[in-house]
């Protein structure tokens, strides 16, 4: 009996691990012009989520209580943003020899910033609203807000296909993600 269990038990996971990996996205090659503009497009609107994020931020009331609240339904709301916006980046890949690489080194960057404001919004979130040294905790929280898109990899840094480059250099909305300087 015991022999039976543990062999339907095996048969059912091996079953669930092949579906599993059935079901994984590909992601789908794109030219560098094509794959530079939804880069872009993704980084530009993480930028706007940011800034929509301090506008609320800015807007929370001063209530110890509401505030914590109200800061974990936004940052929340930025996190969902950033997973989002990683999860369209590794539907595509650029159409060059190392492409899937660069498609995960994006992908693993906005992984890392989600990660980051998680991380800030758990500590918050574990602090006490009526506790002596809450207003210590806010600082805590925004100064790792405030430092989460230099804690992670740069990926453009680690960009070296002068494909890739080229076609982030022609890219229009590339011109407030990313410098490329030519040398």
């Amino acid at each position: 009996m015991r022999r039976t269990v543990r062999i339907t038990v095996t048969g059912v996971l091996a079953a669930v691990l092949v579906a599993a990996f059935a079901t994984v996205a590909v992601a789908k090659e794109v030219s560098t012009k094509r794959y530079a503009k939804t880069l872009c497009g993704a980084y530009q609107s993480l930028g706007d989520a940011e800034q929509a994020y301090n506008t609320t931020y800015a807007e929370i009331p001063a209530d110890p209580a509401g505030f914590q609240a109200a800061v974990a339904t936004a940052a929340s709301e930025l996190g969902t943003k950033v997973d989002t916006l990683q999860a369209k980046l590794t539907k595509v890949s650029p159409r060059v020899e190392d492409g899937k690489k660069i498609s995960k080194l994006f992908a693993r960057n906005l992984d890392e910033v989600s990660k980051e404001i998680a991380d800030a919004l758990a500590a918050l979130q574990a602090a006490d609203p009526n506790g002596a040294t809450f207003s210590t905790d806010i600082s805590t929280y925004e100064t790792a807000l405030s430092e989460v898109d230099t804690k992670p990899s740069d990926p453009f840094k680690k960009l070296k296909d002068q494909e890739v480059i080229a076609a982030l250099d022609d890219e229009k909305s590339c011109n407030g993600v990313v410098t490329i300087v030519s040398g």
